[in-house]
């Protein structure tokens, strides 16, 4: 008899207080939780956790080539599903219940919940209940058919880190498969290393963001440490899936609340080398990113 659902998350010299929280939600309602460690050193105080799977190459393999592993794992158990999780994702004690209501419907190939970062106070909910048919989500706390996965040949390795979601959202659409959010899942997550400015200001940079009705204008509201690693895969990896999906218009600019290469420059570039803590440093990054991302050999998705 095959197995329903699974939990899988990839680590990366984790926040150990934050990932026992983490484990903690997961083990309420999971009975098992695969694990693939990009770390370079084994985090020993996990590994002797009998309902943890624990798997690890000890060097840092880059997140899709990490859910990959895991979902090959998962298949090799028997599961059918399987909910992908960050290591500082905090799940709902509803998740798994909800879930598992949907997992029967047609054509599903992914289901999610509302993602929710309350150190920004200007992310909201959308329908609290009900289910929507969405056309992206993230990865975090999202439940995965892993018969579609393998039919889309999983996730795109060469992407390392970033817009790994946005790549097999996309996949998952042109295929004809559903993506269900399921509004009453909410999900603490958190999106970078953020702390937000005075109350005050907070304030301001809402009332400004809703007045021009820019969404961008409402992440000034917090400081965020900028990695120039991170600032290099995001130009690299847009290039890149836009050579890929080149036939069916442009990827990755919903992430920036904008539809263009020039609202990216404007949105995400510019304010990130403004932003950052090594201004230099930020803007080779991006350079080298354009450079690499341009000279990338891709496979058009047809």
């Amino acid at each position: 008899m095959k197995k329903t659902i699974v939990a899988g998350m990839v680590l990366y010299n984790p926040d150990m207080e934050r990932l026992y929280k983490c484990l903690d939600s997961i083990f309420k309602q999971f009975d098992t939780l695969i694990i693939f460690d990009n770390s370079k050193d084994c985090n020993t105080n996990i590994t002797n956790n009998a309902r943890i799977i624990y798997i690890t190459e000890k060097e840092n393999k880059g997140l899709a080539y990490a859910l990959n592993k895991i979902m090959r794992k998962a298949l090799e158990l028997g599961y059918q599903w399987l909910v992908t999780l960050d290591q500082d994702t905090l799940l709902p004690n509803n998740l798994l219940k909800e879930y598992s209501k949907f997992i029967k419907y047609e054509n599903v190939a992914i289901l999610t919940g509302q993602i929710i970062d309350n150190r920004r106070k200007y992310m909201k909910l959308q329908n609290k209940t009900g289910v929507t048919d969405v056309d992206f989500c993230i990865t975090s706390a999202s439940c995965v058919n892993l018969n579609i996965w393998n039919d889309l040949n999983g996730f795109d390795e060469w992407l390392f880190i970033d817009f790994i979601d946005n790549d097999y959202c996309k996949r998952v659409k042109l295929k004809g498969y559903r993506i269900l959010r399921i509004n009453e899942v909410i999900i603490d997550q958190q999106f970078g290393e953020i702390t937000p400015k005075s109350p005050k200001w907070v304030s301001f940079y809402l009332f400004l963001s809703k007045m021009f009705r820019n969404k961008n204008i409402a992440k000034l509201s917090y400081k965020k440490k900028v990695s120039p690693m991170r600032i290099y895969h995001v130009h690299r990896n847009l290039l890149y899936l836009n050579k890929k999906f080149q036939k069916y218009g442009g990827i990755g600019y919903e992430n920036f609340n904008c539809n263009s290469f020039l609202g990216f420059l404007l949105y995400f570039s510019l304010p990130s080398i403004c932003r950052a803590q090594n201004h230099y440093a930020v803007f080779k990054s991006i350079i080298k990113g354009f450079r690499d991302g341009k000279k990338s050999i891709v496979n058009t998705f047809e």
